[in-house]
């Protein structure tokens, strides 16, 4: 069993409170639209002062559920650096490689759509 000190345990617990205001402050909702995204989502009370705990060093009793993770996840815009840290240093390699084949295959339908409005333009159709 992996032994880990207090400090490091603080520290753990700090990191996942900073990464969850980054999201509560980057994202496009609001904290009240999370939590009532969250109670619809798992049929059950989130309220946005409990979401504000989390993120609370004072609210050193108060943790984030991992339960929570997926769902808020699927409906954060932001998020990446959770994300990251979520998966974990393996599973970070195989998300950023999932971006780079997404990005790469990508990046070829929208050169095969630009070749095909460029062929329709010399047809003269648009």
């Amino acid at each position: 069993m992996c032994q880990s000190s207090d400090s490091d345990y603080k520290q753990l617990d700090g990191l996942v409170r900073k990464l969850l205001a980054t999201l509560f402050r980057s994202d496009r909702k609001s904290v009240e639209q999370f939590a009532d995204i969250l109670t619809a989502k798992l049929g059950r009370p989130i309220t946005a002062r409990t979401l504000r705990e989390f993120t609370a060093k004072s609210k050193e009793r108060i943790r984030f559920p991992l339960l929570l993770l997926p769902v808020l996840l699927e409906v954060a815009d932001e998020g990446k650096e959770l994300r990251r840290f979520a998966l974990g240093p393996k599973g970070e390699k195989a998300y950023m490689l999932g971006q780079a084949v997404a990005d790469i295959v990508s990046a070829s339908a929208q050169r095969r759509l630009l070749a095909r409005k460029k062929r329709r333009v010399k047809r003269g159709k648009r």
